[in-house]
């Protein structure tokens, strides 16, 4: 049976980004008969038990900083580990896993080693990019992007060889989802649903001014904000007090089951100033909601026809397409069954666990 490691800075939970694909490449992974390890260096593991009850050992280090002495300690640890358990490949997750591999790993693991890249290096300074010309990308096997747009991106800033390029965008579980129409005939209001952790890159400014311009124009208007905050959450609510939309616009947190909320969507956003590839994205068209996207080359490449796309830098071009979806419910409903059929058809959980099996055995 072939062994697979999982290296990531973070898995504090599973409820969204990279941790969540982890979940479920790694869940996927051991139905197909692979065993799975994951080494988590700079977080603690909250949702340990749910990738135990499927046969997955994780292991949770937290360490501070990875090139540290604590990490060339916890390096000796693990190229033992690693000869025991004779991994056939290593997939490593955000900055610190790379380097800690590249620097410490690499030279004696003889398996392939490879790099996943979850978005576009918004949050790269220039050393960042330094070091993953000159010294991660050239000990990497494979790096795997998420999306065209992060592969031309890593293309461009880190010269990468296009032969160590590979492009697996995200899956997604579609059964957890019911496509079918909002709520507006059954409790009587318009939702507007957008799924994402309150921080500036997510753009919830927007949202609320473009909500402001529309307030008497839209009946029983109803936004939820649903993400935890990232320490954007004050500003913003100032923002909807300033406005006087506490009465529509409502911060739910982080929730347990986001599918119930989209079920009874009528509208889903998704707005962002940046994207690698979104997985809510994906959890929207699972839902066979019409959708409002920011207009960027992640989220083109994901929906194709299947949405709306409008500038993220201007709150009057969001309300119009909202008002005019909020206008014509079978435009909603045509967008919502496209949606469905190309997240069907391109971005099932089962077609990226193959992509990634493909890879593995390359």
């Amino acid at each position: 049976m072939k062994r697979l490691l999982i290296v990531t800075d973070f898995l504090e939970n599973i409820r969204g980004g990279a941790e969540k694909q982890i979940y479920l490449l790694s869940s996927g992974l051991i139905e197909r008969g692979w065993q799975v390890d994951i080494l988590v260096l700079q977080s603690e593991c909250k949702d340990r038990f749910l990738f135990e009850s499927k046969g997955i050992e994780v292991f949770v280090e937290n360490i501070k900083r990875v090139y540290s002495s604590a990490g060339k300690k916890l390096a000796c640890l693990w190229r033992k580990r690693i000869k025991e358990r004779r991994y056939w490949a290593i997939f490593s997750y955000h900055f610190g896993s790379d380097l800690w591999l590249a620097m410490f790993i690499r030279g004696s693991f003889n398996g392939k080693i490879i790099s996943m890249r979850r978005d576009d290096g918004f949050w790269m300074r220039p050393y960042h990019r330094l070091v993953y010309r000159w010294l991660i990308n050239p000990r990497m096997d494979y790096v795997c992007a998420v999306s065209k747009s992060v592969a031309e991106n890593i293309k461009k800033r880190q010269a990468l060889k296009t032969s160590n390029l590979c492009v697996i965008p995200n899956g997604v579980e579609l059964d957890r989802f019911t496509p079918g129409l909002g709520c507006k005939e059954k409790e009587g209001t318009f939702t507007v649903v957008y799924v994402a952790n309150l921080s500036p890159i997510k753009n919830h400014d927007l949202v609320i001014r473009a909500v402001d311009i529309l307030k008497d124009k839209i009946h029983h208007l109803r936004v939820l904000f649903v993400g935890s905050d990232r320490g954007y959450g004050d500003q913003l609510m100032k923002l909807v007090r300033m406005f006087g939309l506490e009465a529509v616009i409502e911060f739910k947190g982080k929730v347990e089951s986001v599918e119930d909320i989209l079920k009874d969507s009528d509208i889903c956003l998704q707005v962002s100033l940046s994207e690698g590839m979104s997985n809510t994205l994906l959890e929207y068209m699972a839902s066979g909601k019409p959708i409002i996207a920011s207009d960027i080359m992640p989220n083109r490449e994901v929906l194709g026809r299947a949405g709306v796309y409008v500038d993220p830098n201007n709150p009057q071009d969001l309300a119009g397409a909202l008002l005019s979806l909020y206008s014509d419910v079978n435009t909603r409903i045509e967008i919502g069954r496209l949606a469905r059929e190309r997240v069907e058809s391109i971005f099932s959980l089962d077609k990226m666990i193959s992509r990634y099996i493909d890879l593995l055995e390359k």
